[in-house]
């Protein structure tokens, strides 16, 4: 079974990203041998595209919590997270169409690494179980999420923004009364030369 632990003897920081980096860039390289041929190029580049944001979001999320992890370490919560948060707030991926290739790609994904040991099958199988359940859910979840946000703000909390908005203008308007900053002068307009008053 392939080991999916990082090494926690180095202290360096950027040598645990590095050496994340490159698990996940061999998984990814196996995940392409073994499709290869087996389906067409446009949809396994399209599968590398997805998975590759996949990777990028899931070790972005684990940096920010300084607990580093390559992605045969996901969790079923994480893949929610990714399908129904991530990819419409940070992504502005919000289609169904667009939705559905991110999920077609985890599906396939999922299974590859619990077929070739990289993931134990029963976290694969309870993402998987996450996959089919939950689908009808994730996909309105991302298709609607700046609907839903703008229809969950209350007034008070629209009028809070708004007021926001405004400190934050007039910050900047007395930092460049501060600083001498003027407006750019509208161009001068050019006089019309003799000929052309002639003609009129």
């Amino acid at each position: 079974m392939a080991s999916s632990r990082i090494s926690k003897t180095n202290n360096d920081y950027d040598a645990r990203l590095k050496q994340i980096q490159e698990r996940n860039d061999s998984i990814l390289g196996h995940f392409v041998h073994t499709w290869k041929g087996r389906i067409s190029d446009d949809a396994l580049y399209q599968h590398v595209l997805n998975i590759q944001h996949l990777t990028g979001a899931h070790l972005n999320d684990c940096r920010t919590a300084d607990e580093p992890r390559s992605v045969d370490q996901i969790t079923d919560w994480e893949v929610y997270d990714f399908i129904t948060d991530w990819l419409p707030r940070k992504s502005w991926v919000d289609s169904e169409r667009r939705i559905k290739s991110y999920l077609a790609t985890l599906k396939k994904f999922v299974e590859f690494m619990a077929e070739h040991g990289y993931m134990p099958a029963d976290r694969a199988a309870s993402i998987l179980r996450t996959l089919k359940e939950e689908r009808d859910d994730m996909i309105r979840a991302a298709v609607t999420y700046f609907d839903e946000s703008a229809e969950d703000q209350s007034p008070e909390e629209f009028s809070a923004q708004l007021r926001d908005l405004e400190v934050r203008w007039a910050a900047l308007a007395r930092k460049d009364k501060d600083t001498g900053n003027k407006p750019a002068a509208s161009p001068k307009k050019r006089k019309p030369s003799t000929s052309a008053r002639e003609k009129t």
